[in-house]
């Protein structure tokens, strides 16, 4: 499994900038150690709500990747090890696998 070259530990959503248009993503434990923002300005208009989510959604990835990887490890090991799935059954997991490894993928190049 590849591993993950972004910054290491569990991450959160800690704060909030002047007038609420960012929020921004930190280490758990290190509250200064900043490691992404969630940003909406006047110009474009994001309403508060939606950069929360997105805030929320950018401090996740790090757990959502690894469960995704966790996932297509026992996928591949299920498809690889029991013959009694059925061609049709095996292709659509296939497919699903490689949909996620193409995820993967993206996420760490």
């Amino acid at each position: 499994m590849e591993e993950f070259k972004g910054t290491k530990g569990e991450w959160k959503v800690s704060c909030q900038s002047f007038m609420g248009t960012a929020q921004f993503i930190t280490l758990n434990d290190k509250e200064e150690t900043f490691v992404a923002k969630a940003e909406g300005s006047l110009v474009n208009n994001l309403p508060d709500e939606e950069v929360k989510a997105n805030a929320k959604l950018i401090a996740a990835s790090p757990t959502l990747l690894e469960n995704l990887q966790n996932t297509t490890k026992t996928l591949k090991m299920i498809v690889e090890h029991i013959r009694s799935l059925g061609d049709e059954n095996r292709a659509l997991i296939q497919r699903d696998i490689d949909l996620a490894d193409s995820a993967i993928k993206k996420a760490l190049d």
